[in-house]
């Protein structure tokens, strides 16, 4: 039985690296098609273009139109063709992009050695988690919340407290999914959120 259980996380694991492999390096260059039966007048793609700068990497592009899924983001560019998210790294930004154009969570192929992968896409998870909160997009923060929880299975106990302190350094963790989440890793023990 125990065999079967490796032999089913070994798969688990090369399906995972598969996928992986299959992302895209950077937010550039990635294109998404207009299906040829698309009504132009009612498409997304038909709608202007709107340049999203983030705090790092260089500026993504997506449709205005497809805004129209979150009114906070849309408020905050409704006269213009620029949407600054100045507290949104690119890794992050990527995620939210690819997230509005195709309603999926999707990670850059990660750049860092593979035993730091796991904290790399898990401070990713927990960026974007914040960031769909704050301009609610309550579909993108609960696939990111499947993320975290995933990601931080992984990783050390330690190395997740390191990540969650360099990734929300000023911020207190009052989401009450991402409390819930670390109360399951550090139960029964209550002061273990006091200190992160």
């Amino acid at each position: 039985m125990e065999q079967d259980a490796a032999a089913l996380q070994q798969v688990d694991e090369e399906n995972e690296l598969k996928a992986i492999a299959m992302r895209p390096k950077s937010s550039t260059g990635t294109s998404f098609l207009l299906p040829v039966e698309a009504d132009i007048d009612t498409s997304p793609y038909a709608s202007p273009l709107l340049t999203i700068h983030l705090a790092d990497g260089p500026p993504l592009s997506i449709h205005k139109r497809l805004l129209d899924k979150c009114p906070n983001l849309s408020s905050a560019c409704r006269n213009s063709t620029i949407l600054h998210l100045a507290n949104v790294p690119s890794s992050a930004g990527h995620v939210l992009t690819h997230y509005l154009f195709t309603g999926v969570y999707e990670c850059l192929k990660p750049r860092t050695q593979c035993h730091k992968t796991n904290a790399a896409e898990f401070a990713t998870a927990i960026r974007v988690y914040e960031v769909a909160l704050e301009y609610e997009l309550l579909e993108l923060a609960s696939l990111a919340g499947d993320e975290i929880e995933k990601l931080g299975a992984r990783l050390p106990v330690l190395q997740l407290f390191d990540v969650l302190k360099d990734t929300l350094p000023n911020h207190s963790i009052d989401d009450m999914r991402l409390q819930s989440y670390l109360k399951l890793l550090f139960a029964p023990s209550s002061t273990t959120l006091s200190c992160c």
